[in-house]
């Protein structure tokens, strides 16, 4: 798995765009942080529904932000193989908007869902 891991980052490193075509405001950027933050928010909604709130707090959060990459993960796997410019900074913007997504329905769901006090 490692190997694999190691071979797509190499991948990555050759096939990415020069520094000067791939600007770190480019338009796409807005795209990529806002789909990410959709899909970040939207799975972190989804995480307590599906799993109870029986885990720990931090578990939606973690999902949601790891399941609002993979779209983006996946747009970007899809160029390295020849379908489009594969970037690192289209991944980091997808990685800035999926913890944004997630990180503001944790927060809201963390601020309205009240806490079980301890038995005494």
């Amino acid at each position: 798995m490692r190997g694999l891991a190691a071979l797509a980052v190499a991948a990555t490193l050759g096939l990415a765009q020069p520094a000067a075509a791939d600007d770190w405001t480019g338009a796409d950027k807005a795209a990529h942080f806002g789909f990410s933050l959709a899909f970040g928010a939207a799975a972190t909604a989804v995480v307590p529904a599906a799993g109870g709130s029986s885990g720990p707090q931090w578990q939606p959060l973690a999902l949601g932000f790891g399941l609002g990459l993979v779209p983006g993960a996946a747009k970007e796997g899809w160029d390295l193989v020849g379908r489009g410019d594969p970037s690192w900074k289209d991944l980091a913007w997808n990685v800035a908007g999926s913890l944004v997504g997630a990180g503001i329905v944790w927060a809201a769901q963390s601020l309205l869902t009240p806490r079980a006090t301890p038995a005494r």
